[in-house]
């Protein structure tokens, strides 16, 4: 299938010998829409019609009263939005009137009405725990300013016919060769939620349902539409193991990118701390390549997939992230960032460092999306804590090994013990006032990549991604400076480098308004000596919950991970550098007269 979107959109759906169009009219201008029709019409007549007499089975599709070419259409493509809204609603059954009254279609002759999808169809694609929601209305407010509409009765009606009606245009399209709906393209739902004005894939559901059976389909989908949202999302069953992946992998890759040349592919795969990741390189175009991240095994646990995704897709309409393109049971599959990774030592190079501490401003600049959210501009809570919490009853509490065992007991403290220190720890960070802003809460070297000739920096891996204090992503970036393999806390950045970096930092952040908006003179924002000294108390003192974090992180992946790493000594090595860092700062405080506002 393929479906081309600008205004109308054309689907192309092959099965065996059979080929079909599908046109999506989305478009105000008649001429454009008569024109591109016309255009279609005297292909098929041409050629496609003389070349492909074989049809399918018309899921109980009546043609025989149809006369010229199928034209799908309900009025209850249509449903009553807040006053004022932007998306422009009416524009589906204005279509079909204009179609009408300026004789390109007959309604009498033509016209095929659509019944509404039913929730077993939707759940061809999407999560039953997801259909439910939306079709009962349990969707968040914050899920609903993810998708741009708020929910209602008539929302609801109005998704399942226009599911409906892209269902019943490709059934016709397969019979006929050719078939419109006056709505459709849904495109940019993902199987968990809504995005983007979408809420069903309609043409995920189109092709799944329609792919049912013993049929070879082949589906590809071209969106022309100038936005920034992202692909379609394709969603795979495939499961992958992260020691036999090449076949799974390749099956993917091929319905992905099916021009692609499977024998000049080249497969590396990467171990993460958290995931296995494999780059596939086509004919050695690094800019095509696509990313493979299998989850590691227990994760899903404690990070939220879902919210995973939808910061990804938050940072690529932002210019910050490569789109997501894909699924698949265990992973996703994503575009890949050419450059190359910082270093311990390239971290600290001037140059790179300002990027770096310009790039997180505006990070956190971004309106972010989600429960922790609030109403956008003013973030309601801590991802992190959530996390802990759930963390802290994910750890083991003692091990099979005799060796970890008494590592264990000897070097970290329990449960009750790790338990009474974060509550202190938080009661004492809570007060620094630190904002709460999208936060990416993983900034290790891995994750920071300069792009070639050193034109700027991008951040990758977004999974443990959500609100947070700001200082929190700063002094957990400090804290990484010593790296991952071969941990070297030396490397923590002295005061008079910090000074530097967060000056950098402040000139941009103080420069944005949230949305990544300038400010209207365009002027930077320098900031004062007293910003600049309270977000280093800020920062230093979040260090602590950074190291804490990651400790009890490395203890839950002692029980769950396959991954070759000492995750027990990683704990051991994160515990014993907070309560070294915990004893130097307890004389460390905000300077006085600290009330300035960084927002």
């Amino acid at each position: 299938m393929t479906i081309l979107q600008s205004h109308y959109a054309l689907a192309m759906m092959q099965t065996g010998r059979s080929m079909a169009f599908l046109v999506k009219l989305q478009s105000k201008n008649i001429k454009h829409i008569r024109s591109c029709l016309s255009s279609l019409a005297s292909v098929l007549n041409n050629s496609l019609c003389k070349q492909h007499q074989h049809q399918l089975q018309n899921g109980g599709l009546d043609l025989e009263r149809i006369s010229g070419l199928p034209i799908v259409h309900h009025p209850g493509y249509v449903c009553q939005l807040p006053a004022g809204h932007s998306f422009p609603m009416a524009k589906f059954n204005m279509i079909f009137d204009l179609l009408v009254k300026d004789g390109v279609i007959d309604s009498c002759k033509q016209l095929l009405t659509p019944e509404a999808v039913s929730r077993e169809v939707a759940c061809l694609v999407h999560s039953e725990e997801y259909v439910d929601k939306f079709f009962n209305g349990h969707t968040t407010s914050q899920e609903q300013r993810v998708t741009g509409i708020p929910w209602s009765p008539g929302l609801v009606s109005r998704v399942r016919y226009e599911t409906g009606g892209t269902v019943q245009a490709a059934r016709a399209a397969l019979q006929r060769g050719l078939a419109c709906s006056t709505a459709g393209g849904t495109h940019h739902a993902f199987p968990g939620h809504g995005s983007g004005y979408c809420f069903l894939n309609d043409l995920a559901v189109a092709a799944r349902l329609l792919g049912a059976g013993d049929d070879p389909r082949r589906v590809l989908i071209v969106d022309l539409d100038v936005h920034q949202e992202p692909e379609t999302m394709r969603s795979f069953e495939t499961k992958l193991d992260p020691a036999d992946y090449e076949a799974g992998l390749l099956e993917i890759v091929a319905a992905l990118r099916p021009d692609w040349n499977l024998d000049n592919l080249r497969l590396k795969p990467f171990a993460g701390l958290t995931n296995t990741l494999v780059s596939c390189c086509h004919a050695g175009d690094q800019e095509s390549t696509l990313l493979f991240r299998l989850y590691g095994d227990g994760t899903d646990r404690f990070i939220d997939r879902d919210a995973e995704k939808r910061n990804m897709q938050m940072m690529h309409r932002a210019g910050c992230a490569r789109p997501l393109v894909a699924t698949f049971s265990n992973g996703i599959v994503y575009g890949f960032e050419p450059g190359h990774t910082v270093t311990k030592l390239s971290v600290r190079a001037p140059d790179v460092f300002a990027m770096v501490a310009a790039a997180l401003a505006r990070v956190h600049r971004i309106t972010p999306l989600g429960p922790d959210a609030g109403d956008g501009s003013n973030p309601c809570r801590s991802c992190l804590w959530a996390s802990l919490d759930k963390m802290m009853v994910l750890a083991p509490t003692q091990f099979d090994d005799p060796r970890q065992q008494k590592r264990f007991v000897s070097e970290l403290r329990s449960a009750a013990q790790l338990r009474t220190e974060l509550r202190q720890l938080r009661e004492e960070l809570e007060e620094l006032g630190s904002p709460l802003v999208f936060c990416h809460n993983d900034l290790l070297l891995d994750n920071i990549i300069v792009a070639a000739g050193g034109r700027g920096v991008k951040f990758i891996d977004f999974e443990y991604g959500g609100v947070n204090h700001q200082a929190f992503d700063i002094g957990n970036h400090f804290n990484e400076f010593a790296g991952t393999e071969d941990v070297d806390y030396s490397l923590f950045p002295d005061r008079e480098f910090q000074l530097r970096w967060l000056r950098c930092y402040l000139a941009t952040y103080l420069s944005l308004k949230p949305g990544e908006s300038p400010q209207p003179n365009g002027q930077t924002v320098e900031p004062t000596d007293l910003q600049v000294e309270t977000l280093y108390v800020q920062a230093n003192k979040f260090s602590l919950l950074s190291h804490f974090y990651w400790g009890v992180w490395a203890l839950v992946q002692t029980r769950f991970s396959n991954i070759d790493f000492d995750y027990l000594e990683y704990a051991i090595t994160r515990f014993s550098e907070y309560d070294r860092r915990r004893e130097q700062l307890r004389s460390l405080a905000l300077p006085v007269g600290n009330g300035v506002k960084q927002s």
